[in-house]
């Protein structure tokens, strides 16, 4: 039996979550037009009816970019990281755009991303309303000179539970002496999942079959993480769970 082999367990914690129910754009100034958005999760929803914005492009968000910002929609370059989120709360934007992709992607062939407010961006910042777009639509609306946009975000949030999935060989001869692998098994929308890390997982259960058969001299500890993509939850619930042992 596998607990006559090795010991192993199932290590729960909880996770931010949120859903999207509905996320609208419409350059309403000096042009009229609807562009495909996905909203992020965890992200503020609007008013009922949306709220109708001026346009500001803020492009790598400089001081300079952000003096006359507030209560706009503001878009920005690159992925949202904490000191960008910072940045754009502390100039008091009404919305956040953001988009990826290139100008020359075929709309057939490329999905928008669903991306999420994590807990590193508003556990200090606060939530914001945030959409994300394709480059190709982001570009168009800079070079048409949008003004005036209305926007639309219904999400909700809600705690889930993750897991983390642990396994512990002891060694045979120095047990004291720890080798630890890791990966983790969750992925996101529109990710090539089977490398990214169902491979990684299936390697280190190998490992786990084949030392389970072959006795190591020196402990092994595998383990699984979950919620890894939503930044790394998995691995940082296991080491607080495990601060005494480390």
């Amino acid at each position: 039996a596998a607990s006559d082999v090795y010991k192993r367990q199932i290590e729960e914690f909880p996770v931010a979550c949120g859903k999207v129910n509905h996320a609208k754009l419409v350059v309403t100034e000096p042009y009229v037009k609807e562009y495909e958005v996905t909203g992020y999760e965890r992200g503020l929803s609007t008013p009922e009816g949306g709220v109708d914005l001026e346009f500001y492009y803020a492009e790598g968000a400089e001081d300079a970019h952000l003096a006359n910002v507030k209560g706009k929609a503001v878009m920005v370059n690159g992925r949202l990281g904490k000191k960008l989120y910072e940045k754009l709360m502390k100039a008091g934007v009404a919305a956040i755009l953001t988009f990826d992709g290139t100008t020359i992607d075929r709309r057939s062939e490329t999905d928008c991303d669903i991306r999420k407010l994590r807990e590193i961006l508003t556990e200090e910042s606060g939530s914001c309303t945030a959409l994300h777009m394709r480059t190709m639509d982001a570009a168009e609306i800079v070079r048409r000179g949008a003004k005036k946009m209305h926007i639309e975000l219904t999400a909700e949030d809600y705690e889930g539970t993750s897991q983390n999935v642990c396994a512990v060989i002891e060694g045979t001869e120095y047990p004291e002496e720890i080798i630890s692998f890791g990966a983790h098994y969750d992925s996101v929308y529109f990710s090539t999942g089977v490398y990214d890390n169902m491979s990684g997982s299936v390697i280190i259960m190998e490992l786990l079959r084949y030392f389970a058969e072959h006795k190591p001299a020196r402990t092994m500890k595998f383990n699984w993480y979950g919620s890894e993509e939503q930044g790394l939850l998995g691995s940082k619930a296991w080491v607080k769970a495990h601060e005494d042992e480390l």
